[in-house]
């Protein structure tokens, strides 16, 4: 029954002011600059919720035509082999692309070349890969298995329930916007993620805790209690 301060994860400033090279990332990987990205980027592994992706993409083959599901990640118990067998049997082949782990610049690359990140998890803590997708300008789709309800509130991607119907249904509403309805969307995650989720703005409220605890400031606005 104690207070409990919740403290979120951050990122890096260099983060928010570096630059990617989607052409770069494109040309790794035979990527046409008309086919639009749809990035994964995690472990693949059961918890991540790659079928319930799979599942709407495939209903929705001809509205997904121009876009190419981009999942990078290490593979986590053998599952990327379920994942393209899937794929296989959805006959999503085309749709579908899978690059392997990717870290530094290329990584930071491939959020360049992204116009959508996608998380369909079961079961999330606070994922940072939603932090950096916000903070390299690209809006997010992802489910209420993650606390990111300010992706509705901040209009900077979509938060649903964790099934297939929902995330088709966002899926559908997200291949709908413009290229420039979507980086509008991400330009406005990404002065969230300054705004609020910096490795300097945790520090000080990890201050801030400090402080209270010993009697120094008042009761930080991110105790709960009990």
């Amino acid at each position: 029954k104690n207070p409990l301060a919740v403290i979120p994860n951050g990122i890096s400033e260099d983060w928010l002011l570096s630059h990617g090279d989607g052409a770069a990332f494109r040309c790794r990987f035979g990527l046409s600059e008309e086919t639009r990205i749809l990035l994964f980027l995690g472990r693949i592994t059961p918890k991540k919720g790659l079928p319930m992706l799979l599942q709407p993409m495939s209903a929705l083959k001809s509205y997904v035509a121009d876009w190419k599901l981009v999942i990078a990640g290490v593979n986590e118990f053998g599952h990327q082999d379920e994942v393209e067998l899937l794929v296989k049997q959805l006959s999503l082949e085309s749709y579908v692309q899978f690059v392997g782990p990717l870290f530094g610049q290329d990584k930071r690359n491939a959020f360049a070349a992204a116009e959508l990140f996608v998380l369909p998890s079961h079961s999330e803590g606070a994922p940072v890969t939603i932090l950096e997708a916000l903070g390299a300008g690209v809006p997010v789709l992802t489910t209420k298995a993650s606390p990111w309800d300010e992706l509705v509130t901040h209009h900077c991607g979509w938060w649903v329930e964790p099934t297939a119907q929902a995330i088709g249904d966002a899926l559908f509403d997200a291949i709908a916007r413009s290229p420039e309805e979507l980086r509008a969307m991400g330009m406005r995650g990404k002065a969230l993620a300054a705004e609020k989720y910096t490795w300097t703005r945790v520090a000080h409220q990890t201050i801030e805790l400090c402080a209270w605890l010993l009697g120094q400031g008042k009761m930080p606005d991110f105790v709960w209690q009990v």
